[in-house]
């Protein structure tokens, strides 16, 4: 069974190789014999071009010559166009073959209706993908430029933040080093005032004995040294109770700042 089939296999290649020889053959012949009449066909049509008309002797022209010459030309057509192997195959006879092989003078040699459809058709076609094309290269170029905008955006935010800081940064700095010599002002009323105190008893314990001997204290110079000492505690209460209060209002401004 498999021998037969191979064998089988062998002859319907065989006769399809020859059914292609075959069909190549016809189609050489047809093209070569086509060629003769085409070849034909444009001598017989440049001699038509390169006639002239002929006046004739009253004034009208003599159509004669241009008769006898279509008649030969029509004629040497048929007879090629009958001569041809797909005529005798298809059994045409030769004025239906030369009508569908003739040309007129007034129409183009081949007609190209088909091939213009075709051209148009192709034409239409990569006009269309061109405009696509175009469409996704527009939108590729919009789509570059709302990236690289926004990138630009992102960079001047990052920038004025950037700025920002540096600027809360020289300000805070600026504003630590106010607090830090308002801090030192605090603290040097302070020491200054115990300062004074302790050279007031100091004072007291040279010139008046510490004030255990009544009969040996100044009461004038007393009196003096007293009111200098009340007047500088007073101006340090003074200093002391205006920076509490400046104190006091910026923490109502700003709550968290002192418990941070």
């Amino acid at each position: 069974m498999a021998m037969f089939s191979q064998v089988y296999q062998i002859r319907k290649s065989k006769i399809q190789r020859e059914k292609s020889y075959q069909k190549t053959i016809h189609r050489q012949t047809f093209l070569m014999n086509n060629g003769m009449a085409y070849k034909m066909i444009e001598q017989l049509t440049d001699q038509m071009m390169n006639l002239r008309p002929i006046e004739a002797i009253n004034g009208e022209s003599r159509t004669s010559d241009m008769n006898q010459i279509l008649l030969e030309y029509n004629g040497e057509l048929k007879d090629v166009t009958y001569n041809t192997p797909i005529a005798k195959n298809n059994n045409q006879s030769p004025p239906r073959l030369f009508q569908e092989n003739s040309f007129s003078c007034d129409s183009p040699r081949i007609s190209n209706s088909s091939f213009e459809k075709e051209f148009e058709k192709i034409k239409k076609k990569q006009a269309e993908e061109l405009e696509e094309k175009k469409k996704k290269r527009k939108e590729r170029q919009q789509e570059l430029e709302d990236e690289i905008q926004k990138m630009k955006e992102e960079t001047k935010k990052r920038f004025d933040m950037l700025w920002s800081c540096i600027i809360a940064k020289r300000r805070f700095q600026e504003e630590e080093e106010h607090w830090k010599v308002w801090i030192r002002g605090c603290r040097q009323n302070v020491t200054n005032l115990s300062k004074r105190c302790l050279e007031f008893v100091d004072e007291i314990e040279a010139n008046h004995c510490g004030l255990r001997r009544v009969d040996k204290v100044d009461m004038r110079e007393l009196q003096i040294e007293t009111f200098e000492l009340l007047s500088y505690v007073m101006g340090t209460y003074n200093t002391l109770q205006y920076d509490f209060e400046k104190l006091e209002s910026l923490e109502q401004k700003n709550p968290d700042a002192i418990n941070a």
